[in-house]
């Protein structure tokens, strides 16, 4: 019967340290694999950031090579630090901004204006939440582009994953754990006053997972830019008014913007 008994508890002991490995190295695993992921992703999202920063420098181009930006936020009444200063206006998509049917150099400039600000907010919006999409499997399911909001959510999960594994999930934690089912190393251990504590902790300290950088910390954070409609007197009195008072300069600034091409907005003014 005791022969019987310790073959059960050994076996038990077996199966409960299987089942301890799997859990500890199964955490880690998948953490390991999500936290690759999200670089993967945060890395890919480098290139949605370039679109808006084009968008936005063509935008910035126009208003005087980004001289008047921040007049312009101000009179639609956004605060848009990071639109202001990181486009470069020298890096500028121009593609199909162009106004239809202008007769003058301050309705093509004002037109300009207009399209170019309705082409950033579009960006922006997509950029900050997403545009969705039909799969490509003809399953009818709609997919979301990657987006900031997104992302930034998922770096907030992830972190909180990551506190989770190291506390909870540490080397020491298994090891104490797995020590604590074995009665004869606890036995010699409590005899020679040898622990594995520094050891341990050395351990903790150099498997321990590194939060996860967010997007903060490397992209840009555009505000909601309102859509053309609401803003299109603004942006149109604006517009008229820097032409009004920087002729010369928009002038020269229009020779080197672009190949004219049709567009969405009328640009046609007195």
């Amino acid at each position: 019967m005791g022969r019987e008994f310790d073959e059960l508890a050994d076996g038990l002991v077996q199966e409960t340290l299987v089942e301890a490995a799997n859990t500890f190295f199964g955490a880690r695993k998948n953490l390991d694999e999500e936290i690759e992921a999200y670089r993967k992703a945060a890395d890919d999202f480098a290139a949605v950031e370039a679109v808006v920063l084009r968008k936005a420098g063509a935008l910035n181009y126009l208003l005087l090579e980004g001289r008047a930006v921040a007049d312009f936020y101000t009179a639609i009444g956004v605060s848009a630090p990071h639109l202001v200063d990181m486009p470069d206006p020298a890096v500028r998509d121009t593609d199909d901004l162009e106004p239809l049917l202008v007769l003058t150099t301050r309705g093509r400039y004002v037109g300009l204006v207009l399209n170019a600000y309705s082409a950033l907010a579009s960006e922006v919006e997509a950029y900050l939440h997403g545009r969705y999409y039909n799969a490509s499997d003809g399953s009818g399911r709609k997919l979301i582009t990657p987006n900031y909001s997104h992302l930034h959510k998922w770096c907030g999960r992830l972190n909180e994953k990551i506190r989770d594994v190291n506390e909870n999930h540490s080397p020491s934690g298994t090891l104490c754990f797995v020590k604590g089912l074995d009665a004869s190393l606890l036995e010699r251990q409590r005899l020679s006053g040898a622990t594995f504590d520094n050891y341990c902790q050395e351990l903790d300290e150099e498997l321990k997972f590194k939060p996860v950088e967010c997007l903060g910390m490397n992209y840009i954070h555009p505000p909601d830019l309102p859509e053309l409609r609401a803003v299109k007197r603004a942006v149109t009195a604006f517009a008229r008014s820097l032409y009004a008072a920087h002729r010369d300069e928009v002038k020269r600034l229009l020779t080197g913007f672009a190949t004219p091409s049709a567009t969405r907005h009328d640009g046609r003014m007195d």
